[in-house]
């Protein structure tokens, strides 16, 4: 299943309509999360615009005026959804693949974070309800997890809005894959301007296994200030990635020092499993910046 997360930054427009499908095809996807589509009213005309299949199914959130707007589209033929539900923030649907229960849920994260702390606390809560599954989130989080996936000139981006993220991350037992071809998924201004990690998929475990995904592809900015980004999904499946290092680490005199503060710094919650495996993630991005 090939699935892209695109914060369209409004998809009213014929021409961007052209382009948002120009994007779906050249990535053959089969899943589709739009964020900010900015259209009051999602009709089959619309879809039909941007997905040149015709056996698509779709759900969405209508804009608030010229504010906000989810869609989520997939191939019929791929996914079989059972029930779709939504919220503030957030839309998704439930269904059937791979012979398990999997919700793929499509989310653009307010700014604020005490309306980020109820997205994330909704989240949750409808995971608690439906007793587990396989998920999927992906969308624009509106929150970098750390101070190496953000650079430039900032509206002061906040440590503790990073640092509850990481929390509801640890929470859900989702993982963060790695990304491929570029790190930031949001930019603006030219030189000395800003750039984040804001967009991003996180996945359940056996999410993980039942894609295949290895990484998450940032594609080029086009239509949009942000860009799309994809689950490279390989259907080889050659168990877990090893922890790979330089061999020139262990010679640097400051390693098992910066190793051991990196560590004792990093917060995590979840399963002991999920918290040491996200600590191996996370020391691996410390040793890369």
């Amino acid at each position: 299943m090939n699935i892209v997360s695109y914060n369209i930054r409004g998809g009213g427009n014929p021409l961007k309509q052209r382009r948002i499908k120009e994007c779906l095809m050249k990535g053959k996807a089969d899943l589709c999360f739009l964020q900010e589509t900015k259209i009051k009213s999602i009709s089959g005309k619309i879809v039909n615009s941007l997905w040149s299949d015709c056996g698509v199914e779709w759900s969405a959130h209508d804009s608030r005026g010229q504010s906000g707007g989810l869609l989520i589209m997939w191939k019929m033929d791929v996914f079989s959804s059972v029930f779709s539900f939504g919220g503030t923030g957030l839309i998704g649907i439930c269904g059937n693949f791979g012979g398990k229960q999997c919700f793929f849920v499509n989310v653009y994260s307010p700014c604020d974070l005490l309306s980020k702390r109820k997205l994330w606390e909704d989240l949750l809560s409808l995971r608690s309800k439906w007793g587990g599954g396989e998920w999927c989130l992906g969308g624009d989080f509106n929150t970098v997890r750390f101070p190496s996936e953000h650079i430039g000139r900032s509206n002061s981006q906040r440590s503790q809005d990073s640092h509850e993220f990481n929390d509801f991350i640890g929470l859900m037992n989702l993982i963060d894959l790695p990304t491929s071809h570029r790190k930031f998924t949001w930019c603006k201004g030219g030189v000395g301007g800003a750039m984040r990690r804001i967009d991003r998929f996180l996945l359940s475990d056996g999410m993980v296994s039942l894609l295949c995904a290895d990484c998450q592809v940032v594609g080029r900015k086009d239509i949009s200030d942000h860009s799309p980004i994809w689950l490279d999904c390989n259907s080889q499946n050659w168990g877990p990635k090893p922890f790979r290092t330089l061999n020139t680490w262990p010679e640097h005199p400051g390693l098992v020092e910066f190793v051991d503060k990196e560590w004792k710094a990093l917060r995590i919650k979840g399963s002991c499993a999920f918290v040491v495996k996200e600590k191996f993630r996370c020391l691996k991005e410390s040793l890369r910046s």
